[in-house]
């Protein structure tokens, strides 16, 4: 799930922000499957990579299958 939140209200922003991590349950959980994208230094590339399940894991499986 992607959440945008946009707005030219910082207070309404981090408002919506703090409700969205709260309904995420303990923070010590929460923050094991989400991203925080700041929308001043985001670029496409970084969507994708953070949003792709366990990238780390399909270039271990690549570079261990190219190396026999």
């Amino acid at each position: 799930m992607i959440y945008l939140i946009h707005g030219d209200e910082e207070f309404l922003r981090a408002e919506a922000l703090a409700e969205i991590k709260t309904a995420l349950g303990p923070p010590e959980f929460a923050q094991l499957n989400t991203a925080e994208l700041d929308g001043a230094l985001f670029r496409g590339r970084t969507c994708t990579t953070r949003a792709t399940p366990c990238h780390f894991w399909r270039r271990a499986a690549w570079s261990s299958s190219t190396a026999r």
